[in-house]
């Protein structure tokens, strides 16, 4: 930035430190890694570019710094390990296949790139833990007075049906790679320097076992496992673990819960896009380990204006989506599907009764509320029908549209916004790949990939 010349800053080392690389959304993490701070001035436009030692080594990438009065001259770079790391694992995860004219029949050419050369994340650190500073607290793990290390007080559920062994809720971590933990969760790096101890499993390559010393129920166990990348509670990154997906239902737009999604935009932007209001829900799941494969938190995340919602109004606040005709959603493509059955449903004649209802907290304010609302009820209290679209959300408020209806007004609203379709490749993409499974893969009886 400021020229057209290469720029070149100079600086020192600051410090090593273990750390977060993310900003909105650092709950998300994988783990913290490890990162050097320099006093060397990173500007916009300088992530990325390589820094050297004054022997002309590369010892790292450029990747961020701190804005402000209270920070002056503090950025960060990406150590050369976890650089190697990276390039190692995009070499060894991806699909080796040669690019050959019999498969290019099938994929084109970037497709088949993005296989080969794929990256799945880091090894992630698949638990949470509790420092051992507490005298009570190591009187009831029974530890010994001159031992050190944290208690483990949650495990991803999916580490753990991956792991044939692995740690478990109270296990007192003692050692990683032979390493001693301090009480806070503190292993030595160089001499007396202390470093988080997150980096001895995100800073491996794919691959490397990591030996766990444990006291678990007063005896000492050690765990030798491979760990690895797993599915994030809320996707962290478009084209690593997800892609820009949406739905529009009648003017109800509809998109998944992802990082991405939180980090778009300023601060202001995102406050006035109404997210605040389920912001408690937003800050457990970005928190939560994945429970099962497949599952998605759906957002309405606006209200496009049409006749067919008319009476609903969006008053800047996200609403947590959690049934659709009393059925529990799995994930977007669960709720295409439902929608598009319904559709079915309408368009082979079966008797409808027709009409858009407003009902709850939103209310219409007309008087056709009244003549309708029989008609709702009945829809409602056997499940909904294929005349109706019933949405139920987190926040106990309901909308209630026409499925002929919102079939009629997806032409005007697309046009209208400059929407190019009604539901995104992704969605059907993982549609059509649904219909070629097990029904045990499916959302109603299982998960999907």
């Amino acid at each position: 930035t400021g020229g057209r010349t290469i720029c070149v800053t100079e600086g020192v080392v600051s410090r090593v430190d273990c750390r977060n690389y993310r900003i909105k959304t650092s709950a998300a993490a994988a783990g913290n890694l490890l990162v050097i701070q320099i006093d060397a001035a990173i500007n916009p436009g300088n992530s990325g570019g390589p820094c050297f030692d004054d022997e002309g080594r590369v010892v790292g990438v450029a990747f961020q710094g701190l804005e402000g009065s209270d920070a002056q001259n503090v950025g960060y770079i990406i150590p050369t390990d976890i650089v190697h790391n990276f390039l190692h694992a995009i070499e060894h995860e991806g699909d080796d296949r040669e690019y050959t004219d019999k498969g290019s029949e099938k994929e084109d050419f970037t497709e088949l790139r993005a296989k080969r050369y794929k990256y799945s994340g880091v090894q992630e650190v698949p638990f949470r833990w509790a420092p051992l500073q507490n005298k009570s607290l190591r009187k009831l793990l029974k530890m010994p007075k001159e031992s050190t290390g944290v208690v483990v007080t949650r495990v991803s559920p999916l580490a753990s049906e991956r792991y044939e062994t692995f740690l478990q809720e109270n296990d007192v971590i003692t050692h990683i790679d032979g390493a001693p933990i301090g009480d806070d969760y503190t292993v030595p790096l160089r001499q007396d320097e202390l470093m988080n101890a997150d980096f001895l499993i995100t800073g491996k390559r794919c691959g490397d076992p990591t030996v766990f010393d444990v006291i678990r129920e007063t005896k000492l166990q050690k765990i030798s496992v491979t760990l690895g990348p797993l599915p994030s509670n809320v996707p962290r990154e478009h084209n690593l673990d997800c892609t820009p997906e949406w739905l529009v239902i009648g003017g109800l737009l509809f998109v998944p819960l992802t990082c991405p999604l939180l980090a778009y935009g300023s601060t202001e932007e995102l406050e006035a896009s109404g997210y605040l209001k389920i912001y408690d829900f937003i800050d457990e799941q970005v928190h939560e380990f994945r429970k099962e494969p497949g599952k998605e938190s759906i957002v309405l995340i606006d209200i496009l204006a049409c006749d067919t919602n008319f009476g609903y109004y969006f008053r800047q606040s996200w609403r947590v989506l959690d049934t659709l005709n009393n059925e529990k959603v799995v994930n977007m493509v669960h709720l295409y599907n439902m929608y598009m059955d319904a559709c079915k449903g309408v368009n082979s004649g079966a008797p409808r009764d027709g009409g858009t209802e407003a009902e709850g907290s939103e209310g219409s304010g007309t008087g056709a509320k009244a003549a309708g609302e029989g008609m709702v009820r009945s829809a409602a209290g056997n499940g909904g029908t294929d005349d109706f679209l019933i949405f139920r959300f987190k926040d106990k408020s309901r909308i209630v549209l026409g499925t002929a209806e919102c079939q009629a007004s997806e032409k005007e609203v697309l046009e209208q916004h400059g929407i190019p379709k009604a539901v995104s490749d992704g969605i059907l993409k993982r549609a059509a790949k649904e219909k070629t499974a097990e029904p045990s893969e499916k959302p109603g009886g299982g998960t999907l990939d």
